[in-house]
C-alpha cells in the first residue's frame, strides 16, 4: 500500500513502514536473550526521520533481507568494545525453520531518546518480512494489520486534498477484496502531534502503551494505522529535528487508516478505534 500511495498521489513524496516485534529470542555465542523493540523498516527510514548511523552506511544498511542495525547499547551488550559490523546474530524472527535466522549487522545507531514518538533497540530490514512472507507484496498484503506506515507530504495544505481522494483510492485498490473479505475500509486524518497527550487509544506510539483518558478504547478491532508527515512551515506546535521525535521535517500530521467489518459504520465517528498499519 505504501508504494500505491506514492504512485497514485503526487502529494506523497515518501513513505516508510515499521513492523514492531517484542519478546524475540536472540542467540549469540551459546547464550540466549529475549529482546524487545525490534523494528523492521525500509531504507527510507533515514530519509523520513533524522536518525544517523554512528557506524555503517544509511544508504545500504537496510537494503537486503536479514540486515540489522543495533543501537549503541545493544552493540555494547553483545560485542563489548568491538565493532559489530559484518558479524551476525541468530534471531528467531521471520525464519522458515523456526530455529532462527542469521541477521547480518550492517550498522550501529545512537540510542533513541526515551520520550521519542517511538523507540527501538534494533532496526532490521523490512525486506526480511517480504522475503519470509511473499504474499505481503501482493494484494493479499493489504489486509495485514501488523505494521505502521508513515507518509511524508509535500505540504500540510495537501492533507485535505489527499483526504478527498481516499475513497476512490480505497475502491480502486481494495474494492474487490473488501467484498471478498466482507469488510469496509475508510480513511481519516488525525494530527500526529496529538497522539502523545490526547490520543484515547492504547499503543498509538510504537513501543509504548498509552494509559489513555477516561474515554479510552473500547476494543482493538480496526486495523492499518498510517501516519502522515508533512513538510509545513514552522509555527506553533512545530516539531523539528532538535526535538525528540527525530523528524527531518518541521511539522507533520497523521493519517490513520481504519477498517470495519460492520457495513455502514465509519470508524471516524467512534473515538478510540485506531488501527495498526499496512
Amino acid at each position: 500500500m505504501a508504494k500505491a500511495l506514492q504512485e497514485d498521489f503526487p502529494e506523497v513524496i515518501n513513505t516508510v513502514r515499521i513492523d514492531k516485534n517484542d519478546a524475540i529470542i536472540v542467540r549469540y555465542e551459546g547464550k540466549q536473550y529475549y529482546e524487545d523493540k525490534i523494528l523492521l523498516t525500509d531504507p527510507s527510514f533515514f530519509d523520513v526521520f533524522s536518525y544517523k548511523l554512528s557506524e555503517g552506511d544509511e544508504k545500504t544498511a537496510l537494503n537486503e533481507p536479514y540486515n540489522i542495525i543495533l543501537t549503541q547499547s545493544m552493540a555494547k551488550k553483545y560485542f563489548g568494545k568491538e565493532s559489530p559490523l559484518g558479524k551476525s546474530l541468530m534471531i528467531l524472527l521471520y525464519d522458515s525453520t523456526r530455529h532462527g535466522a542469521l541477521y547480518k549487522i550492517t550498522g550501529v545507531i545512537p540510542d533513541p531518546t526515551k520520550n521519542a514518538h517511538f523507540t527501538f533497540n534494533f532496526l532490521a530490514s523490512f525486506k526480511t518480512l517480504e522475503h519470509a512472507e511473499p504474499e505481503s507484496r501482493t494484494v493479499e498484503g493489504w489486509g495485514n494489520n501488523g505494521y505502521y506506515t508513515y507518509i511524508l507530504l509535500k505540504d500540510k495544505n495537501d492533507i485535505h486534498k489527499l483526504e478527498s481522494k481516499l475513497p476512490a483510492f480505497t475502491e480502486r485498490h481494495m474494492g474487490t477484496k473488501m467484498k471478498e473479505w466482507k469488510m469496509r475500509y475508510d480513511f481519516t486524518l488525525q494530527p500526529l502531534t496529538s497522539i502523545h497527550l490526547h490520543s484515547n487509544c492504547r499503543k498509538d506510539r510504537i513501543g509504548f502503551t498509552i494509559p489513555g483518558r477516561s474515554n479510552h478504547c473500547f476494543t482493538r478491532i480496526s486495523f492499518c494505522f498510517f501516519r502522515v508527515l508533512s513538510t509545513a512551515a514552522t509555527g506553533n506546535g512545530t516539531i523539528d529535528r532538535k526535538e525528540s521525535f527525530h523528524l527531518r521535517r518541521n511539522r507533520f500530521t497523521a493519517f490513520s487508516y481504519r477498517h470495519s467489518n460492520f457495513p455502514g459504520i465509519r470508524f471516524g465517528f467512534v473515538p478510540g478505534f485506531f488501527s495498526h498499519s499496512l
